[in-house]
């Protein structure tokens, strides 16, 4: 998937959420806590410009694009998992991680920096497995996630994933 039917690469947006973390608490992320943000942030930015394209929020999110990222979300134990971000994160960074601008990778969008920073340092104050938690309710995990299979490969449908979050935010 290109840049033009989504805002951020995945490993992109990533490496912003783990420095993010690191120079918030001085320590590097979790793969779970990562991978959770990761989710939250793709299902709460689409459900905004959704929302915004029904009339239904104040900010006007209609020139953004409802994917996030670029990357396929999983349903796997744990909840949602983005495994190229799996594939890549060792040892509490991502492989090649290297300290971005805010700037660089929000083109100077004040909008979209302060709408993913305040969910995603909201996002950092849950623990680990209050997230999976969280993620286990969802119905498009679910519906994707089979206990009894030894690999765990179902892709979500990100539609699917807006949709349900898009319904949740106007309850």
């Amino acid at each position: 998937m290109s840049n033009d039917v989504c805002m951020f690469k995945t490993t992109k947006l990533s490496e912003y959420i783990a420095d993010s973390y690191l120079k918030k608490y001085d320590r590097q992320i979790t793969a779970i806590k990562l991978q959770k943000v990761l989710y939250f942030l793709f299902a709460y930015w689409g459900a905004y410009v959704v929302n915004n394209d029904k009339g239904e929020v104040e900010e006007k999110f209609s020139s953004y694009r409802k994917y996030l990222f670029d990357a396929d979300i999983y349903a796997w134990t744990y909840g949602p998992v983005v495994k190229l971000i799996y594939n890549n994160f060792h040892d509490g960074k991502l492989i090649g991680n290297k300290i971005r601008k805010s700037e660089e990778i929000f083109n100077d969008d004040i909008t979209l920096k302060e709408n993913i920073d305040g969910l995603m340092y909201e996002l950092f104050e849950i623990s680990d497995f209050q997230l999976v938690g969280m993620a286990h309710l969802d119905k498009c995990w679910k519906s994707k996630y089979n206990p009894d299979e030894k690999q765990h490969n179902n892709i979500m449908n990100k539609d699917d994933i807006i949709n349900e979050y898009a319904i949740k935010t106007l309850q």
